[in-house]
């Protein structure tokens, strides 16, 4: 019943709009909580990361709504599904132009980025959680085996349109904290390997890359197949002692 309560509580307190959003994000507070939040998680970071650069701007809901549709379509058929049913259901359902060059590429048979592909169910639940159709990113963790079930049946031959309907973007900010810890993490995992040390974290480098990789992107304008993700550029090295 708490929870219940809670909720509707929550849902009464008025929402700032998208502007005065961007206007209280303070970048220096941001990374102070991604550090904090990146030691407990098991990452050293160099406290000499540059900042992030405040967001203008966010993905309209329906650009990230479709391209969370292509990034279910071409995971699961990365996990097997048939090429041929994915491209149908995208076609039927109005998603096939937010499709990428690499991802038609893929669902006409090119193998050569299937890994890559596979990878993405990060990505894809990182978009997922930025329509609020997940409640929080954890990073104690990989993605939840069954979130692929919020997602439209294709052997059932179910719509997204119900899906489309409970859409709820999260708040620029919210996205912002994510990127600037995982910016964090990734940073912590690149100067690990570089020195040869033992990978820090819970998780596999890979989840931390693509999770980066969906949030870069909500909050650039980078395309899908070129998100910048920069590792070492104007890095400073670690504080000496």
């Amino acid at each position: 019943m708490k929870g219940k309560l809670g909720s509707f509580l929550q849902n009464l307190i008025p929402r700032p709009t998208p502007e005065a959003d961007l206007v209280m994000i303070d970048p220096w507070d941001v990374r102070t909580h991604s550090i904090r939040r990146a030691e407990q998680l098991g990452y050293a970071t160099n406290p000499n990361l540059p900042l992030l650069n405040k967001p203008s701007h966010m993905r309209s809901e329906d650009e990230v709504f479709q391209r969370m549709m292509c990034v279910f379509i071409t995971s699961a058929c990365a996990y097997g599904v048939e090429k041929k049913d994915g491209m149908d259901w995208l076609a039927k359902e109005g998603f096939s132009g937010a499709l990428t060059s690499q991802e038609s590429a893929f669902l006409k048979g090119d193998e050569r980025n299937v890994e890559t592909f596979k990878g993405r169910v990060e990505a894809l639940y990182v978009l997922a959680w930025s329509l609020s159709f997940i409640s929080r990113l954890d990073y104690h963790d990989a993605g939840e085996d069954d979130f692929i079930h919020i997602f439209p049946n294709l052997k059932t031959g179910q719509t997204a349109v119900k899906m489309r309907a409970k859409v709820k973007p999260r708040p620029v900010s919210k996205v912002f904290k994510h990127l600037d810890l995982t910016y964090c993490l990734h940073l912590a995992i690149v100067d690990a390997q570089i020195k040869g040390k033992r990978l820090p974290g819970d998780v596999h480098p890979a989840v931390v890359y693509h999770r980066r990789w969906a949030l870069e992107w909500l909050l650039e304008a980078d395309d899908w197949d070129n998100v910048q993700i920069d590792t070492q550029t104007n890095i400073p090295p670690d504080s000496p002692g």
